[in-house]
């Protein structure tokens, strides 16, 4: 009786194992997880508008179009807050013409670089350009872009500029026999050399410092002393002496002009200035480009209706 019911018990064992196999073969595997959507950093707004100019593709064909009207179609491509100074004949205040006449083709370009070319054709009787402010684009005349609301103070470490690399006198040798014969050439050309391999005095050798041998290393500091506070003060100077030279002369106060400044205080510059004048100075940080936002499949598509 007892071997029936222990036959029995195995029997339904194996049964139930033989079962259980297939169905949990037969049972569909769960679907993958969809990938998850890219995050798009967050940006500054000032980050916001260089995005804008750098990505934005544009295509125009401007035939002796009014300024104002071309730049209200660069806006509305843009899609970016841009504010266009145009000049005032009844206040007297400078800016843009807004019926200057606007030649331009364009086809594909990115948007800073069709800013420029609208930039260059409005500058008729004054220097136009635009540049970056808090949460929009600012285009106009350069005087009505510097004023006092619109300059901010940067620093600009230069340190790394005003160091001096020593001067070292003892360059590695990276001769193999050098490093072989422990910082001795053996001279093959001499006769005999081969009698007396191992004597350093011996004249078919090469000392090394005479270019032939010498370490695998450079040993040492350099023959070159650190600079002086007043030494790198002085080189600070000639380095500001170049950038109000080259970049927009007119608006520095050592030349005579009321729209930027500049100093050098413990290893930087502090400038203060229209943002203009800081892109010639700095140029602007990169930018990631835009996160493109995939259409979800539970959306009718627009295009092909629902």
């Amino acid at each position: 009786m007892r071997e029936s019911t222990r036959r029995t018990a195995m029997l339904w064992l194996v049964v139930a194992v033989g079962g259980v196999g297939p169905l949990a073969a037969g049972q569909a595997a769960p679907p993958p997880s969809p990938p998850a959507a890219p995050v798009e950093p967050e940006l500054s707004p000032q980050m916001k508008m260089l995005q804008a100019l750098g990505y934005t593709r544009m295509t125009f064909d401007f035939r002796e179009t009014r300024a104002e009207e071309a730049w209200e179609k660069f806006r509305e491509a843009l899609g970016a807050n841009l504010i266009v100074r145009y000049l005032d004949h009844r206040t007297g205040v400078s800016g843009i013409d807004p019926d200057a006449p606007i030649t331009l083709s364009v086809e594909n370009r990115r948007a800073i670089e069709v800013i420029e070319m609208l930039v260059e054709q409005c500058a008729v009787t004054e220097e136009c350009t635009w540049q970056i402010r808090r949460g929009f684009i600012e285009v106009g005349t350069k005087d009505r872009l510097s004023v006092g609301q619109a300059r901010e103070t940067r620093v600009y470490p230069i340190s790394d500029m005003l160091h001096e690399a020593p001067d070292f006198d003892n360059a590695p040798s990276l001769r193999l026999e050098d490093q072989l014969a422990g910082g001795w050439l053996v001279n093959p050309y001499i006769r005999g050399w081969w009698g007396r391999p191992l004597d350093p005095s011996y004249y078919g050798r090469f000392h090394s410092g005479t270019g032939f041998g010498g370490t695998a290393f450079a040993v040492g500091r350099g023959n070159r002393p650190a600079r002086s506070p007043q030494e790198e003060a002085r080189s600070a100077q000639e380095l500001i002496e170049v950038i109000i030279l080259v970049i927009e002369p007119d608006a520095w106060e050592q030349n005579g002009g009321e729209w930027a400044a500049i100093t050098y205080r413990d290893g930087s510059l502090v400038v203060r200035a229209p943002d203009y004048i800081h892109r010639q100075i700095g140029g602007y940080p990169p930018v990631p480009p835009p996160v493109e936002k995939k259409q979800d499949a539970s959306e009718p598509d627009k295009k092909g209706g629902e």
